[in-house]
């Protein structure tokens, strides 16, 4: 994984901005979500804004057909965890929403296939 950090100030709160490259199977993408980077947010909230971006070490090419083909660095359960991820990301982009999704997704065992039971929580 991959991480960027920029800090601002929209009031007197300052705010860290962490712009997060990862893949949803790497292991260790999956440690440092799971036990640095999500008990950082519960503890900072609203000063730690996370922006995910489930891609990593993916290639895709284009296809005949127009769609795209992806290739990614743990096979592909990993490219379904990341489009599922970034799937929910679009539809739930909020701080206090996609926070505990995507940490409830990196830490299961399959997270391609635990969408539901983490939107469920």
């Amino acid at each position: 994984f991959t991480a960027g950090i920029s800090s601002g100030s929209a009031s007197n709160e300052q705010t860290v901005k962490l712009d997060l490259y990862y893949e949803s199977l790497c292991p260790d993408s999956i440690y440092f979500i799971v036990l640095q980077l999500f008990p950082t947010w519960q503890k900072f909230g609203s000063q730690l804004q996370v922006n995910y971006k489930p891609f990593g070490f993916a290639t895709w090419e284009e296809t005949p057909s127009g769609g795209y083909a992806f290739d990614c660095q743990h096979g592909a359960d990993e490219c379904l965890g990341n489009k599922a991820q970034a799937c929910m990301i679009h539809l739930a982009p909020e701080q206090e929403k996609i926070n505990p999704l995507i940490n409830c997704m990196m830490g299961t065992r399959n997270p391609p296939a635990l969408g539901d039971e983490c939107i469920a929580e």
